[in-house]
Protein backbone atom coordinates (compact mmCIF):
# COMPACT_ATOMS: atom_id res chain seq x y z
CA UNK A 1 0.00 0.00 0.00
CA UNK A 2 1.72 3.23 -1.55
CA UNK A 3 -0.21 6.82 -0.07
CA UNK A 4 0.09 9.44 -2.11
CA UNK A 5 -1.77 12.94 -3.03
CA UNK A 6 -2.40 15.45 0.15
CA UNK A 7 -1.99 12.87 2.93
CA UNK A 8 1.70 12.24 1.31
CA UNK A 9 2.37 15.86 0.23
CA UNK A 10 1.86 16.61 4.15
CA UNK A 11 -0.32 18.89 3.14
CA UNK A 12 -4.39 17.43 3.91
CA UNK A 13 -7.32 18.85 5.90
CA UNK A 14 -8.58 17.47 9.06
CA UNK A 15 -11.41 16.18 7.35
CA UNK A 16 -9.63 14.84 3.62
CA UNK A 17 -9.67 11.68 2.31
CA UNK A 18 -6.07 9.78 2.48
CA UNK A 19 -5.11 8.50 -0.78
CA UNK A 20 -3.79 5.15 -1.53
CA UNK A 21 -2.51 2.57 -4.45
CA UNK A 22 -2.66 -1.35 -4.11
CA UNK A 23 0.09 -2.40 -5.89
CA UNK A 24 -0.48 -6.42 -6.47
CA UNK A 25 1.22 -9.32 -7.72
CA UNK A 26 0.66 -10.45 -11.47
CA UNK A 27 -2.14 -12.96 -10.04
CA UNK A 28 -4.11 -10.60 -8.79
CA UNK A 29 -7.28 -8.98 -11.65
CA UNK A 30 -9.00 -5.87 -11.05
CA UNK A 31 -12.39 -8.03 -10.78
CA UNK A 32 -10.68 -10.08 -7.88
CA UNK A 33 -9.77 -6.08 -6.43
CA UNK A 34 -13.53 -5.55 -7.10
CA UNK A 35 -15.14 -8.36 -5.79
CA UNK A 36 -13.39 -10.94 -3.61
CA UNK A 37 -11.39 -8.12 -1.51
CA UNK A 38 -14.26 -6.18 -1.04
CA UNK A 39 -16.10 -9.45 0.30
CA UNK A 40 -13.26 -9.99 2.86
CA UNK A 41 -13.91 -6.24 3.68
CA UNK A 42 -17.19 -6.41 4.44
CA UNK A 43 -16.47 -9.16 7.00
CA UNK A 44 -14.31 -6.43 8.93
CA UNK A 45 -16.32 -4.95 11.58
CA UNK A 46 -13.94 -2.21 11.50
CA UNK A 47 -14.37 -1.02 7.67
CA UNK A 48 -17.60 0.92 6.97
CA UNK A 49 -18.94 2.42 3.65
CA UNK A 50 -17.27 0.19 1.38
CA UNK A 51 -18.27 1.51 -2.13
CA UNK A 52 -16.18 -0.35 -5.36
CA UNK A 53 -16.75 1.97 -8.54
CA UNK A 54 -15.50 -0.02 -10.82
CA UNK A 55 -16.76 1.76 -13.46
CA UNK A 56 -15.38 4.92 -13.01
CA UNK A 57 -12.59 6.97 -15.67
CA UNK A 58 -10.15 5.91 -12.83
CA UNK A 59 -11.64 2.91 -10.73
CA UNK A 60 -11.43 3.18 -7.22
CA UNK A 61 -12.19 1.31 -3.96
CA UNK A 62 -14.09 3.93 -1.79
CA UNK A 63 -14.42 2.76 2.39
CA UNK A 64 -14.11 4.39 6.18
CA UNK A 65 -11.95 2.94 8.97
CA UNK A 66 -12.08 4.74 12.63
CA UNK A 67 -14.09 7.63 10.80
CA UNK A 68 -11.13 8.38 8.24
CA UNK A 69 -11.98 8.18 4.45
CA UNK A 70 -9.82 5.82 2.07
CA UNK A 71 -9.93 6.08 -1.84
CA UNK A 72 -7.52 3.16 -2.69
CA UNK A 73 -7.20 2.41 -6.42
CA UNK A 74 -6.00 -0.91 -7.68
CA UNK A 75 -2.21 -1.36 -9.30
CA UNK A 76 -0.47 -3.98 -10.83
CA UNK A 77 2.88 -5.44 -11.00
CA UNK A 78 4.17 -6.90 -13.84
CA UNK A 79 6.82 -9.29 -14.85
CA UNK A 80 9.52 -10.02 -12.16
CA UNK A 81 9.49 -6.43 -10.77
CA UNK A 82 10.91 -6.15 -6.85
CA UNK A 83 8.37 -4.10 -5.37
CA UNK A 84 10.35 -3.16 -2.20
CA UNK A 85 12.86 -1.84 -4.78
CA UNK A 86 10.16 0.54 -6.91
CA UNK A 87 11.15 4.27 -5.78
CA UNK A 88 11.21 6.32 -7.03
CA UNK A 89 8.82 4.67 -9.45
CA UNK A 90 9.84 4.86 -13.28
CA UNK A 91 8.71 5.04 -16.90
CA UNK A 92 9.75 1.80 -16.86
CA UNK A 93 7.24 0.30 -14.48
CA UNK A 94 4.49 1.38 -16.83
CA UNK A 95 5.44 -1.38 -19.09
CA UNK A 96 2.56 -3.94 -19.89
CA UNK A 97 -0.25 -1.39 -18.11
CA UNK A 98 -3.59 -0.71 -19.66
CA UNK A 99 -4.61 3.10 -19.40
CA UNK A 100 -6.63 2.81 -15.81
CA UNK A 101 -3.36 1.32 -14.05
CA UNK A 102 -1.02 4.01 -15.85
CA UNK A 103 -4.04 6.81 -14.26
CA UNK A 104 -3.43 4.56 -10.76
CA UNK A 105 -0.03 4.44 -11.06
CA UNK A 106 0.79 8.16 -11.87
CA UNK A 107 -1.39 9.36 -8.88
CA UNK A 108 2.36 8.22 -7.03
CA UNK A 109 4.59 9.24 -9.77
CA UNK A 110 3.02 12.97 -9.55
CA UNK A 111 3.31 13.29 -5.84
CA UNK A 112 6.52 12.11 -5.85
CA UNK A 113 8.02 14.34 -8.65
CA UNK A 114 6.23 17.26 -6.96
CA UNK A 115 8.47 16.48 -3.64
CA UNK A 116 11.30 15.79 -5.15
CA UNK A 117 11.02 18.95 -7.51
CA UNK A 118 10.48 22.03 -4.99
CA UNK A 119 13.39 23.70 -3.58
CA UNK A 120 12.05 23.77 0.16
CA UNK A 121 9.03 21.20 1.12
CA UNK A 122 8.41 22.68 4.28
CA UNK A 123 7.74 26.35 2.53
CA UNK A 124 5.80 24.50 -0.73
CA UNK A 125 3.41 22.30 2.61
CA UNK A 126 2.69 25.87 4.17
CA UNK A 127 1.75 27.36 0.92
CA UNK A 128 0.04 24.74 -0.29
CA UNK A 129 -2.17 24.59 3.08
CA UNK A 130 -2.76 27.93 2.60
CA UNK A 131 -3.72 28.21 -0.59
CA UNK A 132 -6.53 25.33 -0.17
CA UNK A 133 -7.90 26.58 3.14
CA UNK A 134 -8.49 29.84 0.89
CA UNK A 135 -10.12 27.77 -2.16
CA UNK A 136 -12.15 25.87 0.43
CA UNK A 137 -13.46 28.72 2.28
CA UNK A 138 -14.51 30.46 -1.57
CA UNK A 139 -16.33 27.67 -2.72
CA UNK A 140 -13.96 26.72 -5.47
CA UNK A 141 -12.31 23.32 -4.13
CA UNK A 142 -14.12 20.33 -5.89
CA UNK A 143 -12.90 18.59 -8.41
CA UNK A 144 -15.97 17.03 -8.83
CA UNK A 145 -18.14 19.67 -9.79
CA UNK A 146 -15.39 21.36 -11.74
CA UNK A 147 -13.57 23.15 -9.92
CA UNK A 148 -9.69 22.55 -9.16
CA UNK A 149 -8.49 19.56 -6.57
CA UNK A 150 -5.91 19.06 -4.73
CA UNK A 151 -3.28 18.02 -7.47
CA UNK A 152 -4.27 21.05 -9.39
CA UNK A 153 -3.87 23.35 -6.49
CA UNK A 154 -0.47 21.79 -5.63
CA UNK A 155 1.33 22.26 -9.06
CA UNK A 156 0.50 25.39 -9.21
CA UNK A 157 1.77 25.93 -5.94
CA UNK A 158 4.75 24.18 -7.13
CA UNK A 159 5.36 25.60 -10.02
CA UNK A 160 5.46 29.14 -8.46
CA UNK A 161 8.08 27.75 -6.10
CA UNK A 162 10.27 26.32 -8.24
CA UNK A 163 9.98 29.88 -9.76
CA UNK A 164 11.03 31.76 -6.51
CA UNK A 165 12.75 29.36 -4.47
CA UNK A 166 14.27 31.89 -2.25
CA UNK A 167 11.49 33.57 -1.31
CA UNK A 168 9.47 32.73 2.18
CA UNK A 169 5.74 31.15 2.64
CA UNK A 170 4.53 34.64 2.69
CA UNK A 171 6.35 36.11 -0.36
CA UNK A 172 5.41 32.70 -2.22
CA UNK A 173 1.66 33.29 -1.51
CA UNK A 174 1.36 36.69 -2.81
CA UNK A 175 3.07 35.46 -6.14
CA UNK A 176 0.55 33.03 -6.18
CA UNK A 177 -1.94 34.95 -6.67
CA UNK A 178 -0.21 37.50 -8.38
CA UNK A 179 0.67 35.09 -10.72
CA UNK A 180 -2.33 33.05 -11.39
CA UNK A 181 -4.56 36.23 -11.41
CA UNK A 182 -2.86 37.27 -14.32
CA UNK A 183 -2.17 34.07 -16.13
CA UNK A 184 -3.05 33.71 -19.52
CA UNK A 185 -5.17 30.55 -19.95
CA UNK A 186 -5.45 28.72 -22.01
CA UNK A 187 -2.11 28.32 -21.53
CA UNK A 188 -1.11 25.79 -19.46
CA UNK A 189 0.74 25.21 -16.23
CA UNK A 190 3.24 22.99 -16.41
CA UNK A 191 6.61 21.76 -14.02
CA UNK A 192 8.42 19.67 -17.38
CA UNK A 193 8.63 20.76 -21.02
CA UNK A 194 7.51 17.69 -23.49
CA UNK A 195 11.21 15.55 -23.70
CA UNK A 196 11.78 13.23 -26.93
CA UNK A 197 11.54 10.31 -24.55
CA UNK A 198 7.81 11.04 -24.20
CA UNK A 199 7.37 10.66 -28.05
CA UNK A 200 9.56 7.61 -28.07
CA UNK A 201 6.93 5.67 -25.23
CA UNK A 202 3.97 7.36 -26.99
CA UNK A 203 5.09 5.30 -30.61
CA UNK A 204 4.98 2.16 -28.27
CA UNK A 205 1.28 1.77 -27.47
CA UNK A 206 1.78 -1.88 -26.72
CA UNK A 207 4.19 -1.96 -23.99
CA UNK A 208 2.69 1.26 -22.17
CA UNK A 209 -1.23 1.88 -21.60
CA UNK A 210 -2.84 0.78 -24.60
CA UNK A 211 -1.67 3.38 -26.26
CA UNK A 212 -2.36 6.69 -23.93
CA UNK A 213 -1.40 9.78 -25.80
CA UNK A 214 0.20 12.81 -23.64
CA UNK A 215 -1.54 16.24 -23.70
CA UNK A 216 -0.91 17.76 -26.93
CA UNK A 217 -3.35 20.69 -28.15
CA UNK A 218 -1.37 20.95 -31.39
CA UNK A 219 -2.80 17.10 -32.00
CA UNK A 220 -5.91 16.55 -30.26
CA UNK A 221 -8.39 19.16 -31.07
CA UNK A 222 -10.01 17.49 -27.69
CA UNK A 223 -7.00 19.09 -25.61
CA UNK A 224 -7.57 22.16 -27.67
CA UNK A 225 -10.71 23.20 -25.96
CA UNK A 226 -9.91 22.79 -22.33
CA UNK A 227 -10.15 26.16 -20.78
CA UNK A 228 -7.59 25.89 -17.69
CA UNK A 229 -4.24 22.75 -18.58
CA UNK A 230 -2.45 21.85 -15.40
CA UNK A 231 -0.46 19.30 -16.95
CA UNK A 232 1.03 16.38 -14.72
CA UNK A 233 4.78 16.18 -14.95
CA UNK A 234 5.44 12.43 -15.71
CA UNK A 235 4.55 10.33 -18.02
CA UNK A 236 1.86 10.17 -20.18
CA UNK A 237 1.42 14.13 -19.49
CA UNK A 238 -2.28 15.14 -18.87
CA UNK A 239 -4.38 17.87 -18.26
CA UNK A 240 -5.03 17.28 -14.30
CA UNK A 241 -7.93 19.96 -14.51
CA UNK A 242 -10.06 18.41 -17.84
CA UNK A 243 -13.52 18.81 -15.60
CA UNK A 244 -13.25 22.84 -15.75
CA UNK A 245 -15.90 24.59 -17.54
CA UNK A 246 -16.00 27.83 -18.59
CA UNK A 247 -18.08 29.12 -16.05
CA UNK A 248 -16.23 27.38 -13.04
CA UNK A 249 -12.45 28.87 -14.71
CA UNK A 250 -15.08 32.72 -14.89
CA UNK A 251 -15.46 31.92 -10.45
CA UNK A 252 -12.11 30.53 -9.87
CA UNK A 253 -10.53 33.69 -11.55
CA UNK A 254 -12.85 35.94 -10.15
CA UNK A 255 -11.16 34.85 -6.64
CA UNK A 256 -7.32 34.52 -7.74
CA UNK A 257 -7.84 38.41 -8.91
CA UNK A 258 -9.20 39.21 -5.43
CA UNK A 259 -6.95 37.22 -3.49
CA UNK A 260 -3.81 39.19 -5.30
CA UNK A 261 -5.71 42.47 -4.39
CA UNK A 262 -6.15 41.52 -1.11
CA UNK A 263 -2.64 40.23 -0.48
CA UNK A 264 -0.67 43.82 -2.00
CA UNK A 265 -2.44 45.36 1.71
CA UNK A 266 -0.11 43.44 4.75
CA UNK A 267 -2.11 44.09 7.47
CA UNK A 268 -5.09 42.48 4.92
CA UNK A 269 -4.49 38.86 4.97
CA UNK A 270 -6.94 37.67 7.60
CA UNK A 271 -9.98 38.40 5.25
CA UNK A 272 -8.56 36.15 2.76
CA UNK A 273 -10.41 33.27 4.61
CA UNK A 274 -13.61 35.57 5.26
CA UNK A 275 -16.13 32.79 4.30
CA UNK A 276 -17.82 33.05 0.91
CA UNK A 277 -20.74 35.53 0.98
CA UNK A 278 -22.43 33.80 -1.88
CA UNK A 279 -26.03 34.76 -0.79
CA UNK A 280 -25.36 38.45 -0.33
CA UNK A 281 -24.07 38.56 -4.28
CA UNK A 282 -26.73 36.36 -5.49
CA UNK A 283 -31.15 37.52 -5.22
CA UNK A 284 -31.27 34.35 -6.85
CA UNK A 285 -29.84 30.91 -7.20
CA UNK A 286 -30.33 27.17 -8.05
CA UNK A 287 -30.65 24.48 -5.26
CA UNK A 288 -30.53 21.19 -5.37
CA UNK A 289 -31.90 18.21 -3.51
CA UNK A 290 -31.08 14.74 -3.01
CA UNK A 291 -33.18 11.86 -2.07
CA UNK A 292 -33.39 8.03 -2.12
CA UNK A 293 -35.24 6.08 0.48
CA UNK A 294 -34.32 5.01 3.72
CA UNK A 295 -31.37 2.79 2.61
CA UNK A 296 -27.83 4.76 3.38
CA UNK A 297 -25.89 2.69 0.90
CA UNK A 298 -28.04 3.05 -1.96
CA UNK A 299 -28.46 7.01 -0.98
CA UNK A 300 -24.76 7.55 -1.13
CA UNK A 301 -24.69 5.98 -4.13
CA UNK A 302 -27.04 8.21 -5.65
CA UNK A 303 -25.39 11.20 -4.36
CA UNK A 304 -22.06 10.25 -5.76
CA UNK A 305 -23.76 9.63 -8.85
CA UNK A 306 -25.60 13.38 -9.09
CA UNK A 307 -22.49 14.81 -7.37
CA UNK A 308 -20.71 13.50 -10.52
CA UNK A 309 -23.34 14.76 -13.01
CA UNK A 310 -23.26 18.63 -11.60
CA UNK A 311 -20.71 19.83 -13.57
CA UNK A 312 -22.49 18.44 -16.50
CA UNK A 313 -25.30 20.27 -15.38
CA UNK A 314 -24.23 23.54 -15.06
CA UNK A 315 -22.36 23.95 -18.74
CA UNK A 316 -26.14 23.30 -19.96
CA UNK A 317 -27.34 25.93 -17.89
CA UNK A 318 -24.00 28.39 -19.23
Amino acid sequence: LITFGSYRLGAYRPDADVDLLALCPPSCTRDDFFTRLVSLMEEEPSICDIHPIASAYTPVLKFTINSINFDMLFGRVYGDTNIDKLFPIEDSFLMGMDDSEVRSANGVRVTQYIMNCVPNQDRFRLVLCAVKEWASAHGIYSNVLGFLGGVNWAIMVAHVCRQYPNYGPSSLLRTFFQTYATWRWPNPVQLVAPSSTETTMTNAPSMIGGGMKPWDPQTNPRDAHHVMPIITPVFPRMNSAYNVGISQQRRIQEELTRAAFITQDEFNWKSLYNRSDFFNRHANFLQITIRAGNNPDEFTKWLRLCESRLRILVCALE
